[in-house]
Formats: structure tokens, sequence, C-alpha cells
């Protein structure tokens, strides 16, 4: 049984690469789509810990079912990878998987989305961005970088 924890900026290609590994999914973001039918430019402070709160539920649903799973959000902060870790249960092998795609390449990937996340939102979680460490409760850290997953967002 495994979590997947990736670990990137928006545009680094985390949820290609979840979809590929055929875990469950669980996304934060999922619940806006869900509330608002897409993303709103504005979301109040407690609908958007609203929105974490029902993830961290279905993750722990997911957990209790023994299934393998990817929490599908930024990540970028210990703090934050520490908040999801804490559902996980004995047994699971806890992955972190580290995207550091170059922000320039992000920014590109932008422009294919429907809801694009700004260019300032990207660069200031890039500054804020802390790179997974094992001594965080990883079994074990991947890192997925950008000239190999290429092929993924050009076919």
């Amino acid at each position: 049984m495994k979590l997947f924890i990736p670990v990137g900026i928006p545009g680094s290609g985390k949820s290609f690469w979840l979809r590929a590994k055929g875990a469950v999914i669980v996304s934060p973001d999922a619940w806006r789509v869900f509330v608002y039918g897409g993303y709103p430019k504005e979301v109040k402070k407690e609908r958007e810990k609203g929105g974490w709160d029902l993830s961290y539920q279905q993750l722990s649903l997911c957990i209790d079912d023994g299934r393998d799973v990817g929490f599908d959000a930024c990540s970028i902060t210990a703090d934050r990878r520490q908040d999801i870790m804490r559902y996980s249960a004995p047994g699971y092998k806890i992955i972190g998987v580290y995207f550091p795609t170059p922000v320039d390449v992000c920014i590109e990937r932008q422009k294919g989305r429907r809801n694009p996340i700004s260019m300032n939102i990207i660069k200031d979680m890039q500054a804020r961005l802390e790179e997974p460490m094992e001594d965080e409760g990883f079994n074990l850290i991947m890192q997925i970088n950008y000239e190999d997953q290429q092929h993924i967002h050009t076919v």
C-alpha cells in the first residue's frame, strides 16, 4: 500500500504522473470544481479550509480501505506534507515525488489549461518551495525531472 505525495509548483507534471500510476487520486482542487463549477478568482478562507478538510476525509477513507492513493496538491512546504502524512496508517509506504520543473515550463503549460494559474502565483510558490527530505517521514523520495517527462506533455 502506497501514499504518493507529489511536490511541485502548478504545471510541474504532478497530476499527469499520478494518473499514470493508477492510484486513487485525492485532490483539494476537485472540491472547487464541485462547488463552484471551476476555479473562482477568490476563495474565502473558510471554504478553502473546508475543501482541504474534505480532501483529508477522502484520503482517510482510501487509507482505511487499503488503497494506493495519491494526494494531488502542490505540497510545497514540509508543514503541508506533514498534514497529509498524518492520515497514513501502518503498512503504508509514504513516497514523496519531487518535480523540479523549471518555472518557465510551468508557466508555458498554463496556456493550455482551462483554469490557468497566474505567473505571479507560480513564481511565488517557486520561491516558497521546500525540497522534500527523508527526515520528514518519507520511506522513499523520487525525483521526476522535466527531461524525463517531456513525452507526457507532447503526446
